[in-house]
């Protein structure tokens, strides 16, 4: 027991040190993992259980440079059960640089299997935020559709339901979206579809993020362009 604490803390302060970059923390931790027979479940679970979260969220950070894709079902198990935003953050980026191309579709099912299960309506509604949050972070164009249709629900419930859901979901289209989010948006906000005037801000903030991934300082220079062309 004595000895596994070590080997604990000794990842814990690695994880913490202030002058080493996520690469090369990465290293030593992985060196860490290798010594000991139980390492990488030590590793784990730093990640799921310590009482700090700036300690989990580095723990989860630091596997997306290291070898153990064997995590990625922890990650994927845990981002539904944690309760800090940033570590969840840091596993969905984490589950999309060890899984790459399949990384939506395994958080897609956890989601929908999750989702079966619940009877409460409020847990079922901030579970979807999660996911969202989460497809915004994984940064993958695959996450798009999805986010689209939570946007097109979202929109005809913001009357009955607050509004933290399609906030999220504009945030993450903003993250991951396209030139064929950007017309929808556009179209969405000239239908007037956004209500209350956070949404607007969030609508606005996203198409001014995905006009700058094209090369415009803002959503008006955007459309300008467009007009033009």
């Amino acid at each position: 027991m004595f000895h596994s604490f070590q080997h604990r803390l000794k990842i814990v302060r690695v994880l913490e040190d202030k002058l080493s970059n996520w690469r090369a923390k990465g290293v030593i931790i992985s060196g860490l993992i290798e010594m000991e027979s139980d390492g990488l479940d030590t590793y784990l679970k730093i990640v799921e259980k310590h009482r700090k979260a700036k300690v989990r969220k580095a723990a989860a950070s630091v596997a997306a440079y290291m070898k153990y894709t064997q995590v990625v079902p922890r990650f994927i198990d845990r981002i539904f059960l944690e309760k800090d935003w940033s570590v969840r953050y840091a596993l969905a980026t984490s589950i999309a640089r060890l899984s790459k191309e399949d990384a939506v579709e395994k958080l897609d099912e956890k989601y929908n299997a999750i989702q079966k299960q619940l009877t409460d309506e409020t847990k079922k509604y901030y579970l979807t935020v999660h996911y969202a949050e989460c497809l915004g972070a994984m940064g993958r164009e695959e996450a798009i559709p999805i986010l689209v249709g939570m946007l097109e629900q979202a929109i005809e419930h913001q009357r009955k339901q607050t509004n933290v859901l399609i906030v999220q979901v504009l945030y993450s289209l903003g993250e991951v979206g396209n030139e064929e989010v950007i017309d929808l948006l556009v179209q969405k906000r000239y239908e007037r579809a956004f209500f209350a005037e956070n949404v607007k801000n969030s609508a606005h903030h996203a198409m001014d993020k995905l006009a700058k991934k094209y090369g415009s300082t803002s959503i008006s220079r955007y459309l300008e362009k467009k007009s033009d062309s």
